[in-house]
Protein backbone atom coordinates (compact mmCIF):
# COMPACT_ATOMS: atom_id res chain seq x y z
CA UNK A 1 0.00 0.00 0.00
CA UNK A 2 3.20 2.69 0.85
CA UNK A 3 4.12 1.84 -2.45
CA UNK A 4 1.18 2.99 -4.55
CA UNK A 5 1.50 5.95 -2.07
CA UNK A 6 4.84 6.88 -3.26
CA UNK A 7 4.34 6.33 -6.98
CA UNK A 8 0.89 8.34 -6.97
CA UNK A 9 3.31 11.18 -5.25
CA UNK A 10 5.48 10.43 -8.26
CA UNK A 11 3.50 9.83 -11.41
CA UNK A 12 -0.47 11.01 -10.14
CA UNK A 13 -2.87 8.22 -10.03
CA UNK A 14 -1.76 6.32 -12.46
CA UNK A 15 -2.28 3.26 -10.45
CA UNK A 16 -5.87 3.87 -10.15
CA UNK A 17 -6.14 4.31 -13.89
CA UNK A 18 -4.11 1.52 -15.35
CA UNK A 19 -3.46 -1.20 -12.08
CA UNK A 20 -5.93 -1.26 -9.56
CA UNK A 21 -8.81 -3.74 -10.30
CA UNK A 22 -11.71 -2.31 -8.71
CA UNK A 23 -10.82 1.28 -10.72
CA UNK A 24 -10.46 -1.09 -14.17
CA UNK A 25 -14.10 -3.04 -13.11
CA UNK A 26 -15.20 1.28 -12.48
CA UNK A 27 -13.69 2.21 -15.86
CA UNK A 28 -15.63 0.22 -18.07
CA UNK A 29 -18.68 0.19 -16.04
CA UNK A 30 -18.54 4.02 -16.74
CA UNK A 31 -18.54 3.43 -20.42
CA UNK A 32 -21.74 1.95 -20.39
CA UNK A 33 -24.05 4.59 -22.38
CA UNK A 34 -26.63 5.08 -18.94
CA UNK A 35 -27.59 8.56 -17.28
CA UNK A 36 -24.17 9.44 -15.45
CA UNK A 37 -24.77 11.67 -12.23
CA UNK A 38 -22.18 14.31 -12.37
CA UNK A 39 -20.94 15.16 -8.71
CA UNK A 40 -19.76 18.79 -8.97
CA UNK A 41 -19.02 19.42 -5.09
CA UNK A 42 -15.63 18.60 -4.76
CA UNK A 43 -15.26 19.87 -1.32
CA UNK A 44 -18.15 17.80 -0.56
CA UNK A 45 -16.67 14.95 -1.97
CA UNK A 46 -13.06 15.43 0.18
CA UNK A 47 -15.66 16.14 3.10
CA UNK A 48 -16.91 12.68 2.66
CA UNK A 49 -14.08 11.03 1.99
CA UNK A 50 -12.25 12.61 5.03
CA UNK A 51 -15.24 11.26 7.27
CA UNK A 52 -14.69 7.63 5.47
CA UNK A 53 -11.29 7.66 6.56
CA UNK A 54 -11.44 8.71 9.77
CA UNK A 55 -14.13 6.05 10.74
CA UNK A 56 -12.10 3.57 9.05
CA UNK A 57 -9.01 4.58 11.05
CA UNK A 58 -11.13 4.62 14.33
CA UNK A 59 -12.61 1.38 13.88
CA UNK A 60 -9.23 0.02 12.87
CA UNK A 61 -7.93 1.48 16.48
CA UNK A 62 -10.98 1.00 18.64
CA UNK A 63 -12.09 -2.62 16.87
CA UNK A 64 -9.16 -4.39 16.40
CA UNK A 65 -10.66 -7.68 15.44
CA UNK A 66 -13.05 -6.05 12.92
CA UNK A 67 -12.65 -7.51 9.61
CA UNK A 68 -12.68 -4.80 6.84
CA UNK A 69 -13.92 -7.74 4.41
CA UNK A 70 -17.20 -6.80 5.23
CA UNK A 71 -18.11 -4.82 2.21
CA UNK A 72 -17.31 -8.23 0.06
CA UNK A 73 -14.40 -7.49 -1.94
CA UNK A 74 -12.96 -11.05 -1.56
CA UNK A 75 -16.45 -12.74 -2.73
CA UNK A 76 -16.74 -10.55 -5.34
CA UNK A 77 -13.33 -11.16 -6.94
CA UNK A 78 -13.37 -14.88 -6.31
CA UNK A 79 -17.33 -15.27 -7.43
CA UNK A 80 -18.46 -16.09 -4.61
CA UNK A 81 -22.37 -15.82 -5.31
CA UNK A 82 -23.72 -17.34 -2.27
CA UNK A 83 -22.36 -15.04 -0.13
CA UNK A 84 -24.17 -11.29 1.17
CA UNK A 85 -21.33 -9.50 1.26
CA UNK A 86 -20.89 -10.87 -2.83
CA UNK A 87 -23.91 -8.61 -3.84
CA UNK A 88 -23.36 -5.89 -1.80
CA UNK A 89 -19.86 -5.28 -3.14
CA UNK A 90 -21.48 -6.09 -6.69
CA UNK A 91 -24.12 -3.02 -5.65
CA UNK A 92 -21.06 -0.90 -5.11
CA UNK A 93 -19.86 -1.45 -8.56
CA UNK A 94 -22.62 -1.17 -10.37
CA UNK A 95 -23.18 2.53 -8.82
CA UNK A 96 -20.53 2.81 -11.28
CA UNK A 97 -23.23 2.50 -14.18
CA UNK A 98 -23.76 6.09 -13.01
CA UNK A 99 -21.70 7.61 -10.90
CA UNK A 100 -18.10 8.00 -12.30
CA UNK A 101 -16.01 5.31 -9.49
CA UNK A 102 -17.93 6.06 -6.56
CA UNK A 103 -15.79 3.35 -4.72
CA UNK A 104 -12.58 4.91 -5.54
CA UNK A 105 -14.01 8.44 -4.68
CA UNK A 106 -14.77 7.54 -1.15
CA UNK A 107 -12.46 4.67 0.26
CA UNK A 108 -10.31 5.22 2.67
CA UNK A 109 -7.13 3.92 0.33
CA UNK A 110 -7.97 6.70 -2.20
CA UNK A 111 -8.46 9.34 0.21
CA UNK A 112 -4.47 8.97 0.98
CA UNK A 113 -3.93 8.71 -3.01
CA UNK A 114 -5.37 12.30 -3.61
CA UNK A 115 -3.26 13.73 -1.19
CA UNK A 116 0.04 12.11 -2.41
CA UNK A 117 -1.48 12.89 -6.17
CA UNK A 118 -1.99 16.52 -4.84
CA UNK A 119 1.67 16.53 -4.25
CA UNK A 120 2.57 14.26 -7.53
CA UNK A 121 6.17 15.42 -9.47
CA UNK A 122 3.96 14.49 -12.21
CA UNK A 123 0.63 15.87 -14.10
CA UNK A 124 -1.71 16.25 -17.28
CA UNK A 125 -1.09 20.00 -17.57
CA UNK A 126 -2.49 22.75 -19.91
CA UNK A 127 -0.23 24.30 -21.91
CA UNK A 128 -0.11 27.51 -23.60
CA UNK A 129 -1.33 25.95 -26.36
CA UNK A 130 -4.71 25.98 -25.06
CA UNK A 131 -7.91 27.48 -26.90
CA UNK A 132 -9.79 27.61 -23.99
CA UNK A 133 -13.02 25.84 -25.60
CA UNK A 134 -13.50 23.68 -22.57
CA UNK A 135 -14.19 20.72 -24.36
CA UNK A 136 -12.04 18.73 -22.06
CA UNK A 137 -13.93 20.14 -18.83
CA UNK A 138 -17.23 19.04 -20.21
CA UNK A 139 -15.88 15.34 -20.80
CA UNK A 140 -13.84 15.19 -17.68
CA UNK A 141 -15.87 12.95 -14.84
CA UNK A 142 -14.30 14.01 -12.26
CA UNK A 143 -14.14 17.79 -12.75
CA UNK A 144 -10.25 17.87 -12.63
CA UNK A 145 -9.78 19.43 -16.51
CA UNK A 146 -10.59 23.07 -15.17
CA UNK A 147 -7.00 25.35 -15.67
CA UNK A 148 -7.10 26.13 -11.77
CA UNK A 149 -7.75 22.82 -10.79
CA UNK A 150 -5.06 21.25 -8.32
CA UNK A 151 -5.49 17.56 -10.48
CA UNK A 152 -5.62 15.43 -7.09
CA UNK A 153 -8.88 13.29 -8.12
CA UNK A 154 -7.46 13.17 -11.74
CA UNK A 155 -7.59 9.36 -12.50
CA UNK A 156 -5.38 9.84 -15.71
CA UNK A 157 -8.40 8.48 -17.87
CA UNK A 158 -7.18 10.32 -21.04
CA UNK A 159 -10.66 11.96 -21.67
CA UNK A 160 -9.41 15.71 -22.01
CA UNK A 161 -6.44 14.71 -24.22
CA UNK A 162 -9.03 12.37 -26.70
CA UNK A 163 -11.53 15.64 -27.18
CA UNK A 164 -9.04 18.36 -27.17
CA UNK A 165 -8.68 19.66 -30.83
CA UNK A 166 -4.97 21.31 -30.61
CA UNK A 167 -2.26 18.72 -30.23
CA UNK A 168 -0.06 19.10 -26.74
CA UNK A 169 -2.82 21.56 -25.18
CA UNK A 170 -2.81 18.89 -22.92
CA UNK A 171 0.58 17.29 -21.54
CA UNK A 172 1.57 14.84 -18.74
CA UNK A 173 4.49 16.40 -17.74
CA UNK A 174 6.73 17.15 -14.51
CA UNK A 175 4.76 19.62 -12.47
CA UNK A 176 6.07 23.61 -12.54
Amino acid sequence: LILFILLTAIGGRAYCSAVCPIGAIQELLSKVPTPKIAIPWKRSVLIIHIVVFVLFVWVALFFPNFQFKCIGMKYFFFLEYTSVKFYLFAGIMLLGLFIYRPFCRFCPYGLLLTLASYFSLMRLTRTDACISCKKCEKVCPVGEAYADSNKSECFLCGRCTEVCPIKRAFVYQKRK
